[in-house]
């Protein structure tokens, strides 16, 4: 696949197909992203916790700390699918106790990284979707799976092509969420 493809099939993803990557596919991404991946002083701040995403009760658990408004605002708001992925990469933060160690540093190599994991499974066939929503009254969730927090979670898989994604927590079909608009480049790029 050509790079500009790569970039133009980059999307994320909520409704996920039921075909599953293999194993050999992920540890292609995993072997890129640390072959290839630059990090600032090649220090890598970031802990990758990969995980087959194949245990109904954990995928819920995951699925239910990912609500993207808290019950006061919206008590039936929507949960985040891009987790519901057959593959999860989860970045926890690293520190290693250098100068260098502050979140800046940390936040930096992760979304490095996050872009290499994303366009190296575009390339591979597959699709991604971000998930950042690991937060507020429904984040402990989490806990009850894995022993960290992760700061972003990057589901991979295919994407089924539908508009629509079943929801395990409301248990009936929801809306795949609308595309973000970016603002227009005069609002956020100069040249100076």
């Amino acid at each position: 696949m050509q790079f500009d493809d790569i970039l133009k099939k980059r999307k994320t993803i909520f409704s996920w197909d039921e075909k599953i990557p293999s194993k050999n596919d992920i540890d292609i991404i995993i072997n890129s992203l640390h072959d290839f991946s630059p990090s600032k002083q090649a220090k890598c701040r970031y802990k990758l916790y990969v995980y087959k995403n194949d245990d109904e009760e954990k995928r819920l658990k995951i699925y239910q700390s990912t609500k993207a408004d808290s019950w006061e605002d919206k008590p039936k708001g929507r949960f985040n699918p891009q987790v519901l992925a057959p593959w999860l990469f989860m970045f926890e933060e690293r520190h290693i106790g250098d100068v260098e160690d502050g979140a800046k540093a940390i936040y930096r190599d992760i979304g490095i990284a996050a872009v290499h994991i994303g366009y190296k499974a575009i390339d591979l066939g597959m699709d991604i979707g971000y998930c950042a929503c690991l937060r507020g009254d429904m984040a402990h969730h989490f806990s009850e799976v894995f022993d960290f927090t992760p700061e972003l979670i990057i589901g991979v898989g295919y994407n089924s092509g539908k508009n629509e994604y079943w929801c395990p927590y409301y248990k009936r079909p929801l809306s795949n969420h609308p595309p973000d608009i970016k603002p227009s480049k005069d609002e956020y790029i100069r040249y100076i």
